[in-house]
């Protein structure tokens, strides 16, 4: 037999996780009658709130988390999709960063990258890192991502060394009909 703290403890549990889908619906809901640039706002503003975490391989959380964690926080915050995969390793994985990205965005020209916009990045030979692109102070173009050669989720301008590294751009799909229309 259950005793009462036990029952109203699973009560209360209930009702949070109720609570949390109500919210979660709210805000999917909302991003639907938003602007472009307050979508665009939204994700920044998701994306800035990652600052300073601390880079781990294939983490989640803002407790440390790696290039793919971010994108996928920006792309709930505005209701899309982003398949989660943690089966990689540090250096490219035939193509699977690519199809996870063209399924969750609609592929647009490099030369026609916007913030809120996300990028895949090469090295050398594939795509295996991410970023997001933002607008800084100044006006010109920046990038934030898990760095982990700096240790942390950063974000630094996007200056010509960073553009002859992104391969693929893509736009979220409420983003990319909010801006064609």
């Amino acid at each position: 037999m259950l005793d009462t703290g036990t029952v109203w403890d699973i009560v209360r549990k209930r009702k949070q996780r109720s609570y949390k889908k109500d919210v979660e619906n709210w805000e999917q809901d909302l991003a639907k009658t938003k602007t472009y640039e307050e979508l665009v706002d939204i994700v920044i503003a998701e994306a800035r709130s990652w600052i300073g975490v601390p880079f781990h391989h294939q983490g989640r959380t803002k407790a440390g988390c790696d290039c793919v964690a971010v994108a996928m926080a920006c792309a709930k915050k505005v209701d899309c999709e982003f398949e989660d995969w943690t089966q990689y390793g540090r250096l490219p994985h035939a193509g699977k960063l690519q199809k996870s990205f063209a399924n969750a965005g609609i592929r647009i020209p490099v030369k026609d990258i916007a913030p809120a916009d996300g990028v895949l990045i090469t090295w050398k030979i594939e795509p295996h890192h991410v970023g997001i692109i933002t607008r800084m102070k100044t006006g010109a173009l920046g990038i934030l991502h898990s760095y982990a050669s700096i240790g942390r989720v950063v974000e630094h301008h996007l200056d010509e060394t960073w553009r002859k590294r992104i391969v693929l751009a893509f736009r979220l799909p409420i983003l990319y009909e909010k801006k064609v229309k």
